[in-house]
């Protein structure tokens, strides 16, 4: 997936200042150029879009590093630089970090600072996005809304939504998905100073391999995340 960077343009020495992570250039390239895109996937990458270079379960995207440079992404944030992408001699700057995802995380925790939007968070064991859907079409009657795009809601898509902010927004509709414990703490990062925060439990959430233990840290930790004196909803089924 690949969004437009629309509150910021970032150069590949913020994001290096950012994450914290080595900011390694190449061939001559200046680590100052404006970067107005972003991207998961190599094939969208493009003048002016960082490619986000992901270690999967089957692919490592640090293979295709050398790749984007040829489509003409010349910022990657990656775990490592490859010889192939080294000698390619095209002009790029990586900003070379231990953990991609956790790193992309962060940079989207700050980049949620430059928006003014009120933050809706909205996690629960079913029923999030339709959820989201219903209080992103009540928002929208009165303010400019954001949402999460479809159930982007986990480490990765998390962060993706919060590219996706405009400067005009002025609620944010986000949905946080839990897939192993500490990930609502973790994604809660990206949207913190939320206003307010909904744990929608409609069913038991045994019916979905949870245990009531394991949903109660869910809304343990989302409540964390509410600012103080700030509302909360929760269901009471």
């Amino acid at each position: 997936m690949s969004v437009e960077l629309k509150l910021k343009a970032l150069s590949a020495a913020e994001i290096a200042s950012v994450v914290g992570g080595k900011l390694e250039t190449y061939n001559g390239c200046s680590a100052e150029i404006p970067q107005t895109g972003l991207t998961t996937n190599s094939k969208e990458a493009a003048s002016g879009v960082i490619f986000c270079a992901i270690k999967g379960s089957r692919v490592d995207g640090c293979d295709f590093i050398a790749e984007a440079a040829r489509l003409g992404s010349t910022c990657f944030l990656c775990s490592r630089v490859p010889e192939n992408a080294q000698k390619c001699g095209l002009p790029f700057c990586a900003v070379v970090v231990e953990d991609v995802v956790a790193s992309l995380g962060t940079l989207a925790g700050w980049y949620r600072g430059l928006s003014k939007a009120t933050f809706v968070a909205i996690t629960g064991s079913v029923g999030k996005t339709t959820t989201k859907e219903f209080v992103a079409a009540v928002a929208s009657a009165a303010f400019k809304t954001h949402k999460t795009h479809g159930n982007l809601n986990n480490e990765l898509g998390m962060p993706l939504t919060i590219f996706d902010l405009s400067p005009d927004d002025e609620v944010s509709v986000i949905e946080m998905g839990m897939s192993a414990l500490g990930e609502i703490e973790y994604t809660g990062d990206f949207t913190y100073e939320v206003r307010l925060g909904n744990l929608n439990s409609s069913a038991d959430p045994k019916l979905l391999s949870l245990t009531l233990d394991y949903a109660a840290k869910i809304g343990k930790h989302l409540v964390a995340k509410v600012e103080q004196n700030r509302p909360l909803v929760r269901n009471r089924s």
